[in-house]
């Protein structure tokens, strides 16, 4: 029978595996924020960005960065991170580079090796005793500490200043729990604020004489330098810019270094055999 031309074909429906649309795949983040603790009565919290899916790493921001986040704790005295009086730079850890830093992504998984920032930190609160009472430092001099040590308090102190803040005092305890923590991180443990057998950063701190009611630490390793001093200068002070240039809400280390609660600091830099550098910024009220 022939086909009518003035009669409209009925539209044609399309196959069923064409209709749905698949999603487009959205590119997986590493980040992971700041680990806040709070001790002395009050809830520990943690400020966090959700970890990759599917992530199997426990720290699964580190990915791409030798920063670790920082930490902050308080003690009897007040509330962790944003610390007793004010937000503090928390953190778990943190740190930077010789060649083109690492993009900031959060967390210890992966390993650059050039120093770029990263923050790694834990997804869980866990409570740092609390010190002995009292907010100063023992052996609260100024030690003179080498030329790395000098260059990186310089710059952390440029930078309070350009915020109306007062310097840092660079006391002998704090200094010598850095330096400790360089030895245990740098000797297998990697970047990480606490390895396994070793003390919590505020027990670190108070076996070295430190009396404090808020406590936070920075790390973070760079390299490969040669042994020349001024090369490992330049890669803790690297290191320690790519935590200044952080943004909120991912700049743990930065808040930890400009904070209003804390004011003392301890600074130690290590170049292993290999060409690493580590840095641990160690902080008290």
């Amino acid at each position: 029978m022939p086909i009518d031309p003035r009669v409209p074909r009925p539209p044609r429906r399309a196959p069923a595996h064409r209709a749905a649309r698949r999603a487009p795949r959205l590119p997986r983040a590493a980040v992971a924020g700041a680990l806040l603790l709070a001790v002395g009565g009050t809830v520990a919290t943690v400020a966090a960005l959700p970890a990759p899916a599917g992530s199997t790493a426990p720290d699964a921001a580190a990915a791409a960065a030798d920063l670790t986040s920082p930490i902050a704790a308080a003690g009897a005295g007040g509330a962790a991170t944003a610390t007793p009086t004010g937000p503090a730079a928390p953190t778990t850890g943190p740190a930077t580079a010789s060649t083109p830093p690492a993009s900031p992504s959060a967390a210890t998984s992966t390993d650059t090796r050039t120093g770029g920032p990263g923050a790694t930190a834990t997804t869980s609160a866990a409570a740092i005793p609390a010190a002995r009472p009292g907010g100063a430092a023992a052996g609260a001099g100024a030690p003179s500490g080498g030329d790395e040590v000098q260059q990186v308090l310089a710059l952390i102190n440029d930078a309070r200043a350009v915020q109306g803040l007062p310097p840092y005092t660079l006391t002998t305890g704090l200094t010598a729990a850095a330096a400790g923590h360089n030895e245990v991180m740098s000797g297998g443990c990697g970047l990480a604020h606490q390895c396994p057998g070793e003390p919590a950063v505020g027990q670190r701190e108070s076996a070295q004489g430190v009396h404090w009611g808020a406590a936070g630490e920075n790390i973070g390793r760079g390299g490969p330098v040669s042994t020349s001093t001024a090369d490992i200068a330049a890669q803790a002070v690297r290191l320690t810019q790519s935590m200044l240039d952080e943004k909120p809400p991912a700049d743990g280390h930065r808040r930890n270094l400009l904070s209003r609660s804390f004011t003392h600091v301890g600074i130690a830099v290590y170049r292993d055999p290999a060409g690493t550098v580590w840095l641990t910024q160690d902080f008290s009220d």
